[in-house]
């Protein structure tokens, strides 16, 4: 599933090194939807990110009480906030 996943994104970035500042304002089909390529950008990564959701949401299910969270646990903002305000107060 890793070798996939690097292989998608490997892809992915192949693709958009060939897009040129000039490529940005043409129109792509998607589904049968024309799109500028900026849109059609945005939707992939939109889907992809998606996707990434889906991922850690059954990772967490399949490794109950043992999970760590990815951001900022659950009841923990406001120590988060003040610490993130103290650090850029100096």
């Amino acid at each position: 599933m890793l070798a996939d996943w690097e292989s998608g994104w490997t892809e992915l970035f192949t693709e958009l090194e060939r897009v040129r500042p000039e490529d940005l304002a043409r129109t792509v089909t998607v589904r049968h939807e024309p799109l500028t390529v900026v849109s059609a950008i945005n939707r992939q990564l939109s889907h992809a990110a998606m996707h990434v959701g889906q991922i850690v949401m059954l990772a967490r299910h399949a490794s109950p009480g043992t999970w760590k969270s990815l951001s900022i646990p659950r009841g923990q903002s406001a120590a988060f906030n003040r610490k993130m305000a103290e650090q850029f107060k100096k």
